[in-house]
């Protein structure tokens, strides 16, 4: 059963990836993809093509006094998100099934477990992806400790 489920598993991400491109013929959804391209240029991949990283260009109209300020206002504003997140936590749900998986699957010769391992897979494949995005973007320097002191140290 491993195997068909398996199965579907692949072909659910090829159908979507499929669906997604012939979307691009529609002009708002190839708008949304140029522009979706540009902020990834703009943000990420500017760096490769001999233009200053991030820091370096933010560093030319900032002193580090500002700088610091900035530093403590985002933290400030992430603090309070947390926060207002925490008083009014989503209810929990360990795991959800689609209404074509219940159909499909639940009257299927298939166990309990089987079906947690089916949507336990589901979830890691999505996260997998997201950290495969993450360490192309940034060039797998998120892996790196990132609160070491200013004075390198």
């Amino acid at each position: 059963m491993i195997s068909a489920l398996l199965y579907l598993q692949y072909h659910s991400i090829k159908n979507r990836t499929v669906m997604r491109i012939k979307r691009l013929k529609q002009p708002k959804y190839l708008l949304g993809a140029v522009v979706g391209g540009i902020y990834f240029y703009w943000y990420f991949y500017r760096t490769l093509f001999g233009a200053p990283a991030r820091g370096q260009a933010f560093s030319l109209f900032a002193s580090p006094d500002s700088r610091a300020l900035f530093e403590s206002v985002g933290a400030l504003i992430l603090l309070v998100i947390v926060s207002a997140g925490l008083d009014h936590p989503a209810p929990a749900r360990a795991l959800t099934f689609t209404e074509a998986e219940v159909a499909f699957l639940f009257p299927a010769p298939i166990s309990r477990r089987t079906l947690i391992h089916f949507k336990l897979l589901r979830s890691q494949t999505a996260i997998l992806f997201t950290v495969m995005l993450l360490a192309l973007v940034t060039g797998g320097s998120a892996a790196t400790p990132g609160f070491a002191s200013r004075d390198g140290g």
